[in-house]
């Protein structure tokens, strides 16, 4: 039985599949629903954008998870929370994910190839958690 199951998304078409998912979950099980949106402070391919730049930024992308969240909730009975943090996308989700407690984590798979592999982020999270993690592939329908 799930109490607790969290879906990070980069807004995708495959987190967005997470999130179908963990809400028919949420329907069948009545459990709680956390959707996580690391907000990337820097890019290992670059150096531009100061601290002071991305605050804007990461005001906008919290008011469109609030907005997400009130969207995608059903009826009072469901809880979703909306979550962003920011931070090295990798090392962020695991610490999150080993800091609380959740049953399940839904990733969604972002495959340009037709074998639908785990990205880096997503291959790390399996590797290193403890938490059972549930991949949808960006085929799933």
């Amino acid at each position: 039985m799930f109490t607790h199951i969290l879906i990070p998304t980069d807004f995708s078409p495959a987190a967005w599949k997470a999130v179908e998912v963990g809400l028919n979950l949420s329907d069948q099980y009545e459990c709680e629903i956390s959707i996580l949106h690391i907000y990337p402070v820097a890019s290992r391919f670059s150096n531009e954008g100061s601290h002071e730049e991305l605050i804007p930024k990461l005001d906008e992308v919290k008011e469109h998870m609030i907005k997400l969240s009130d969207d995608l909730r059903k009826d009072e009975k469901t809880i979703i929370n909306n979550l962003v943090v920011p931070g090295n996308i990798e090392q962020q989700l695991l610490d999150f994910v080993s800091q609380n407690s959740f049953d399940l984590v839904i990733v969604g798979v972002n495959s340009s190839g037709e074998d639908n592999s785990p990205g880096s982020h997503t291959a790390k999270l399996i590797e290193e958690s403890d938490t059972p993690v549930l991949v949808i592939p960006n085929s799933y329908t």
